[in-house]
């Protein structure tokens, strides 16, 4: 690129990166809903529980006791309602619009820890690309929003204790409030940066107004609400017995009756939830990535595996742990996770911490490149090799760990979308590894025949079930051939 590019892709960043962002967003919008995906949530899923309570404060009814989502997301659904008026694809878009300034900040936070333009910018570019995260922020989850609330009062944080400003500790205490209220969990998180206090040459830049403004701004946000479950439902408390659900949701009953058994079960659950938090497999209670990327063509393209921004993450760690600013970002992970191994570590509970990750990620990335560049081959090397050593155990295979169920729903998809050629593959993959497809190819059968091509009909009945029928009535012989 030559220096004027350069300089108007560096003058302009921020600005491309977000057209970038909603374009990949609204794109994988329109691809996903031509192919049948991201319909009406469906009964008894959480979406549709949270989507009918905005319906409901639209209508002036606000939830009743028993409601166990986040109050701060249920509103933000609220006011995609009113503006969309109930367009379920405009809240999606919406949504999207609002979650593609995540990769602004990211990339504004590595301005922010002075690891270089190049980095930052590499960790920009990597967010965009990690496929769940630009999937999640087009369903009614509250995992991309609190990534943005998250990544936001990250910046705050970073750019206050450089700037030495009261204002902007309120700013990210706001912004950790909101994060309160989006998930429970980040109660211990936000506090996390208390730790840095242990370190000389950050304690002496400390002054008291800086946590009191921080704590205050956080206090305006999650007070209200608890003294409106107060006054209401007569619970001091964020979501009043979601504590109990929750446990009992993830570990049975007995937990959610007694301390001691919930101890018990956390405590054992805590060392396979680490494992499958640092996984390349993307665990899916509701949204499957890799069904996504089956059907959808596009979606294809968005390959960056989250086992490969921990390596980079890691490699950034070892080589620039001397930054204040980047031993923070990794004590706000490690917090996060800390917070969550207590529950099922599906994907979605790990978009949070992406967008940091995605910061230290982009560190690494220019920091092995530049190696590179300067030809000093040793260190680049090393930095590879760090990155590999955790990179290579991480890795799992998705095709292994998929529920069966997924995939033959993925296939019926492929079929209803008359997509006939990749849906006969798909099930001979299938029948290859030994999946039981259940009745799949007699429903692609009649689905074909329905559809006029009588000919390729006849051809599938031929391949799938006159064997079967020919082995029903002459089965091979099961003893030894005399």
């Amino acid at each position: 690129m030559n220096s004027k590019g350069l300089y108007f892709l560096n003058r302009n960043f921020s600005i491309l990166i977000y057209l970038f962002c909603v374009f990949c967003s609204l794109y994988l919008l329109y691809a996903a809903r031509s192919e049948g995906l991201l319909p009406r949530p469906m009964e008894g899923t959480d979406q549709l529980s949270m989507l009918r309570a905005a319906v409901d404060i639209y209508q002036g009814k606000m939830p009743g006791q028993g409601y166990m989502y986040s109050p701060v997301y249920t509103l933000f659904l609220f006011v995609l309602e009113v503006i969309s008026q109930g367009n379920l694809v405009v809240m999606r878009a919406l949504q999207a619009l609002l979650c593609a300034l995540i990769p602004v900040i990211i990339y504004r936070i590595g301005i922010k820890l002075r690891t270089g333009r190049p980095a930052a910018q590499a960790a920009a570019v990597l967010y965009c690309f990690y496929g769940p995260a630009l999937l999640v922020s087009l369903d009614f989850l509250r995992e991309a929003p609190l990534a943005l609330c998250f990544i936001v009062m990250t910046y705050f944080l970073i750019s206050a204790f450089y700037r030495k400003c009261t204002r902007e500790y309120m700013l990210a205490g706001l912004l950790a409030g909101l994060c309160i209220l989006g998930r429970e969990n980040f109660i211990p998180v936000v506090f996390v940066p208390v730790a840095l206090l242990l370190l000389k040459d950050v304690r002496k830049y400390f002054k008291l107004r800086y946590a009191v403004g921080y704590v205050a701004a956080m206090a305006l946000i999650v007070m209200p609400v608890l003294f409106y479950n107060y006054i209401k439902f007569d619970h001091f408390a964020i979501i009043p017995g979601h504590m109990n659900n929750v446990i009992g949701a993830y570990h049975g009953e007995e937990a959610a009756k007694s301390a001691s058994v919930a101890a018990e079960s956390i405590l054992k659950n805590i060392p396979a939830q680490l494992v499958k938090y640092v996984s390349s497999y993307e665990i899916a209670n509701s949204l499957s990535v890799y069904s996504h990327r089956e059907i959808i063509d596009f979606f294809k393209i968005f390959l960056i595996p989250f086992n490969l921004l921990i390596a980079l993450a890691v490699t950034a760690l070892a080589y620039k742990f001397r930054n204040r600013g980047v031993i923070l970002v990794t004590l706000l992970i490690v917090g996060y996770v800390c917070s969550m191994v207590f529950f099922e570590m599906f994907y979605r509970f790990r978009i949070p911490t992406v967008p940091l990750l995605c910061v230290l990620a982009g560190t690494g990335i220019a920091f092995i490149v530049s190696n590179f560049e300067c030809k000093n081959y040793i260190r680049a090397g090393t930095a590879l090799l760090i990155g590999a050593i955790v990179f290579i155990p991480t890795w799992q295979n998705s095709d292994k760990l998929r529920p069966a169920s997924e995939r033959r729903s993925t296939a019926a998809v492929l079929i209803q979308s008359e997509r006939y050629a990749a849906a006969e593959d798909y099930i001979d993959n299938l029948r290859e590894q030994k999946i039981p497809t259940e009745g799949l190819e007699v429903f692609m059968i009649k689905t074909v025949n329905k559809s006029g091509d009588t000919e390729r009909a006849r051809s599938l009945f031929d391949k799938w079930v006159k064997p079967a029928l020919v082995n029903k009535v002459n089965p091979p012989p099961t003893g030894p051939v005399k």
